[in-house]
């Protein structure tokens, strides 16, 4: 049946099993572990979308076991093995187990192993342990050998021994997961090393009666236990290890008399704060009645032990650790926020973490998968950087507890979930109307707001402020950086007086008539761009890119990524020909001194039967010419300009740009030379430059060109100059002009 029904409405995030799901056969000798990858095509009722994608089913092929085990045996690894009943191995046999093997328990089944287990996976090949699906916990592995790479999950004991003539086994670089029992790390278990053991349950401890000898380089996280503290995880047991949201009381110092109790390994527990390690896991005189013993924290690790597997360290969000420095964390309101995840080893930088916020678990709500400045892997490996645009629409307002799942080390261990420490407060609501945000520009920060719902009867403007941090994350420098009230109807404001490389933070606030000041919006941070004058396109190095790229720009298209003020070479806040030929210059004589935007030369141009002509006393390296025509009528390029690059485009249906320059030094000669065939076209504009990027100011001659103001000016789009030249194809342009006076739809327009 190709319909499929789920009975009930599915709301944003939620999960339903269709009441007649698709069914699909899959052959009997398939082998175990194929990936077999389909196509859908669906559609839904009451909408006309047609949804595609992939998904890949893993297929399971199954053998059974159970019983006394006679022989030497192996369990590979091309079938999955369910034991469905008690096994036993005697002394003298050995069961074998191949890297990469799946063995799922029946409910209460236990494998016993007097003989020898030799049950060593690979990183990436791990063994695993488990229960059946949908199956309850299984029992226990009842064994002596050491095992290594192995996931042991959903037992109700975990790897043990009750026999105590019996040699304890330890566990090496394996993984203990949603396991649950009496005693979770005791009955057996020798020592850990390099284990992830995290979301088990213990219903009486961790440790028992103290039969566990060593955990080193171990990460326990998110682990919890019954209220039998005297049997707790000591501090002397653990070595070096990251001991993690373990829940209450769950390090025992448990002494009828005064005792200070040291561990010269000591681990990480989670933050570098001791108020928050106490009141999160300790027991020990300060946080109880009951015992005399206290725990000396004084060499308690600040930082994750790297040589254990990978798990996230701390979360930061706009440069404030979301649980260490959660106070001084300033509320997310509407604009772009950083979120930095940092790990405590280098990780596989080909996996991504998956980080995401919410109010509620499972903490997902709101998905941290935007690009920035940044973004992705650091070249160690060590930190994750992804964005966050919060808009009015996101509803999420309060504390959201932050949640990071899915990254693995270079071994291809998976981090434990981390969704209990970091949290950060959102405060979208409040700043829905005024959609705050900052954008980092090279030498400048340009800031933006909605302002459609500040504009109330007695609003009068807006004040806008700046402040920085020190070491220390005190505010510095905190100053109002508008000379003049910024008026109400204005929604941007631009910030010149920063420094490239240094982070601000800003906000605002309405300023009344009566001179009162509302509440502060919310606080955006930006670090103004930093690159090199003349890398036009961000990429570290001047070179021909950054050329075409500036070309591209003239030409009226919209090349990205592109930096306008490192791409105006000559800083007249207008990209031309002279910029074009500036960076070229930098390319061909990188110790030069840009040029400025004096001019250097006065040349006149004319049209003469049809040609465009251009006079000057200085040698020509770049030529730009906006002509007014039809676009039926062709423009051929002169002789003149053989041997240089050259584009043309259109701006407008009667407004074409031409633009021609040299990469190898050519240039059109001192005195009278043809530049174009036209005909009998108006020219709008013509900006010229000397080999230096110098402006050669060009005058119309006596027989072409629009020498004053009149009707024609007035019916045609554009910004025009007061000699009716032409300086601008769209209105819109004019913030990119020098200050002056223009006419914009026959308007006079002072900037």
């Amino acid at each position: 049946d190709n319909k499929v029904d789920f009975g009930l409405h599915l709301d944003a995030y939620g999960k339903g099993v269709s009441l007649n799901p698709l069914k699909l056969k899959v052959a009997d000798n398939v082998a175990n572990g194929r990936h077999i990858k389909m196509k859908f095509v669906a559609t839904c009722d009451e909408s006309n979308t047609i949804y595609e994608g992939l998904f890949t089913m893993v297929v399971d092929n199954m053998r059974k076991i159970s019983g006394m085990i006679t022989e030497n045996m192996t369990l590979t690894a091309d079938h999955e093995w369910l034991v469905t009943g008690n096994v036993a191995v005697p002394e003298g046999v050995t069961l074998t187990i191949e890297p990469g093997t799946t063995i799922r328990f029946a409910e209460n089944c236990n494998l016993t192993c007097f003989g020898t287990l030799v049950a060593n996976g690979l990183p990436g090949k791990m063994i695993t342990f488990t229960k059946n699906d949908g199956g309850g916990y299984w029992g226990y592995i009842n064994a002596s050998n050491e095992i290594s790479y192995c996931i042991i999950e959903f037992s109700s004991y975990g790897y043990r021994l009750n026999y105590s003539n019996r040699k304890l086994p330890p566990l090496r670089n394996c993984i203990l997961r949603f396991n649950s029992g009496t005693y979770t790390l005791d009955y057996g278990i020798q020592s850990l090393y390099y284990c992830n053991m995290f979301d088990c349950y213990s219903s009486t401890a961790y440790a028992g009666g103290g039969r566990i000898k060593t955990i080193q380089y171990t990460n326990l996280i998110n682990n919890s236990s019954g209220n039998n503290t005297e049997y707790a995880i000591k501090w002397q047991l653990l070595n070096s290890d990251n001991y993690i949201n373990n829940g209450q009381y769950t390090i025992g110092a448990f002494s009828e008399t005064p005792l200070v109790i040291h561990n010269d390994n000591p681990s990480y527990l989670g933050s570098s704060r001791l108020d928050i390690v106490r009141n999160s896991c300790l027991y020990d005189i300060t946080t109880s009645n009951e015992t005399f013993a206290s725990v000396d924290l004084s060499n308690m690790l600040t930082r994750p032990v790297p040589e254990a597997h990978g798990i996230v360290w701390k979360v930061c969000v706009n440069g404030k650790d979301a649980q260490d420095e959660y106070e001084d964390l300033a509320p997310l309101g509407v604009g772009k926020h950083k979120f930095e995840v940092y790990f405590n080893r280098p990780m596989n930088k080909a996996v991504a973490p998956q980080i995401s916020f919410g109010v509620r678990d499972p903490y997902t709500q709101q998905v941290v998968n935007e690009e920035g400045e940044g973004s992705g892997w650091n070249a160690e490996g060590t930190i994750y950087t992804a964005y966050k645009t919060i808009t009015g629409k996101t509803k999420s307002d309060g504390i959201n507890r932050i949640y990071v799942y899915g990254a693995e080390d270079d071994e291809y261990f998976e981090i434990p979930y981390e969704k209990t420490r970091f949290n950060v407060m959102v405060n979208a609501a409040g700043s829905m109307a005024t959609g705050f945000a900052g954008e980092a520009q090279m030498g400048r920060v340009k800031l933006t707001w909605d302002n459609s719902e500040n504009n109330f009867d007695d609003a009068m403007g807006f004040n806008v402020y700046r402040y920085q941090l020190d070491a220390d994350n005190n505010e510095i420098n905190n100053t109002r950086i508008n000379q003049e009230i910024v008026d109400i109807e204005t929604t941007d404001y631009t910030d010149y007086d920063v420094t490239p490389g240094e982070t601000y933070y800003y906000m605002y606030k309405v300023l009344s008539t009566d001179l009162q000041e509302f509440d502060a919006s919310n606080v955006v941070a930006v670090t103004p761009l930093t690159s090199e004058l003349g890398d036009a396109n961000g990429s570290g190095d001047v070179d021909v890119s950054d050329v075409i790229t500036t070309v591209n720009y003239a030409a009226g298209m919209d090349p990205k990524p592109f930096i306008f003020e490192a791409a105006d070479m000559n800083t007249d806040l207008s990209i031309d020909i002279l910029d074009v030929i500036g960076i070229i210059q930098k390319i061909l004589n990188p110790s030069a001194a840009p040029a400025m935007a004096s001019v250097e030369a006065t040349a006149t141009y004319t049209v003469e039967d049809g040609i465009l002509y251009v006079e000057s006393p200085v040698a020509l390296a770049g030529v730009q010419v906006l002509v007014n025509m039809d676009e039926q009528r062709d423009m051929t390029v002169a002789e003149s300009l053989d041997g240089f690059e050259h584009t043309s485009a259109w701006l407008s249906d009667n407004d074409c740009l031409f633009l021609a320059f040299n990469m190898n030094g050519k240039t059109l000669p001192a005195g009278k030379n043809a530049l174009l065939k036209i005909g009998n076209v108006d020219i709008s504009t013509i900006r010229l430059s000397d080999v230096q990027g110098h402006n050669v100011q060009a005058m119309a001659g006596n027989t072409t060109g629009i020498d004053a103001m009149g009707s024609k000016v007035q019916q045609q789009g554009g910004v025009f100059n007061l000699k009716g030249q032409k300086v601008a194809a769209k209105a819109t342009d004019l913030q990119k002009l020098p200050k002056g006076v223009y006419i914009i739809n026959g308007e006079k327009v002072v900037k």
